[in-house]
């Protein structure tokens, strides 16, 4: 099948998602700026956690942040499914909770177990029974509407990642410049400008990877601050391309458990690894990854290398997000997947 033929786009992608694929960076300004203008308690910035709260989708905003900023924060975040609410919980902790219908029985029944531990909680959804509970319990909400812009969860990545980060300079728990976010915004369009449908595969990265990933089991390698958009990666190769695919950090563990599975009867069938590069990465980091690539380069493993290119690591992490979502799509369209 070819990514190049209209027809391909016609026939499996009926209800137009690469409409919003492509406007990502629109979203996140859109939520970024509307998010950022949500009246905040002032009780709520003196929160000493932050927790992340949401599933599927709904959990990857948590994930890009907190691999990206938590060096930066002064706080610690943790990235939680709905379940047992931790015994550290308390009025000190800032909940942001996520889901984009709001429907999800699961994160109400905890937001609404966080909030008898008297946790600060804020939400981001499109309304459903979430942000009802949110509007009489007078708690912060961010309410995004998609329009044609995200026809599900997964398309909505944008909205809710500059949610997030509209929400935490809200509450003074993240210094973010307004070049910054234009600077994370320009390297979202960049991804979408060289990915987009109408640039040909020759010239295409992300039709490129898809080609060479199609049929594959799939192990992303990544480390520090892209660890949280790897697995946005992972979640989009599986969610939308509906391949298999895993990821290892590149810390020592990481490397060793790593070597394991790949020897392992589970991985005895041609498997692709794409390793995710940066010159923001530590020494120590970036010394294990040229050790590793060696040593897959020995064992004859196919690896298909993607250099990030930001100046910061907030760049690189949304340039890698934008990327691995065309990246599953345009798999989704290889392997005949009604989007």
């Amino acid at each position: 099948m070819s990514l190049d033929l209209d027809n391909t786009y016609l026939e499996n992608d009926e209800r137009d998602a690469l409409y919003g694929l492509e406007r990502q960076n629109l979203q996140f300004m859109q939520a970024f700026e509307e998010a950022g203008q949500i009246k905040i308690p002032a009780s709520y910035k003196k929160a000493e956690q932050i927790v992340f709260l949401g599933l599927g989708a709904s959990a990857l905003p948590g994930a890009v942040v907190k691999a990206v900023l938590q060096a930066d924060v002064k706080v610690p975040i943790l990235c939680l499914n709905a379940g047992e609410v931790p015994k550290f919980v308390s009025s000190k902790t800032l909940v942001v909770a996520l889901s984009h219908f709001g429907n999800t029985d699961a994160v109400l029944e905890a937001v609404k177990n966080y909030s008898k531990k008297k946790a600060k909680i804020a939400v981001i959804s499109t309304g459903g029974k979430l942000v009802a509970f949110a509007k009489r319990e007078k708690l912060p909400v961010y309410k995004y509407d998609v329009q044609d812009l995200a026809i599900t969860p997964t398309f909505a990545g944008g909205f809710m990642l500059g949610g997030v980060l509209g929400i935490l300079k809200s509450v003074e728990l993240l210094k973010v410049a307004k070049s910054q976010i234009t600077k994370l915004v320009e390297a979202i369009t960049d991804v979408i400008d060289s990915s987009e449908s109408e640039v040909k595969s020759g010239n295409n990265p992300a039709k490129i990877v898809a080609n060479e990933l199609h049929g594959r089991p799939l192990i992303i390698l990544a480390s520090e601050h892209l660890l949280g958009s790897a697995t946005a990666f992972a979640h989009y190769v599986e969610e939308l391309g509906g391949q298999s695919a895993q990821v290892f950090a590149l810390a020592e563990a990481g490397v060793k458990s790593f070597n394991f599975v790949i020897e392992s009867d589970n991985y005895s069938k041609p498997f692709e690894i794409v390793i995710l590069k940066s010159g923001l990465y530590s020494k120590s980091e970036n010394k294990a990854l040229e050790e590793l690539a060696g040593s897959l380069e020995e064992r004859g493993v196919s690896v298909v290398d993607y250099e990030a290119r930001g100046k910061s690591r907030l760049e690189e992490a949304g340039e890698i997000v934008q990327f691995g979502m065309f990246v599953g799509y345009y798999l989704a369209l290889l392997n005949k997947m009604k989007i």
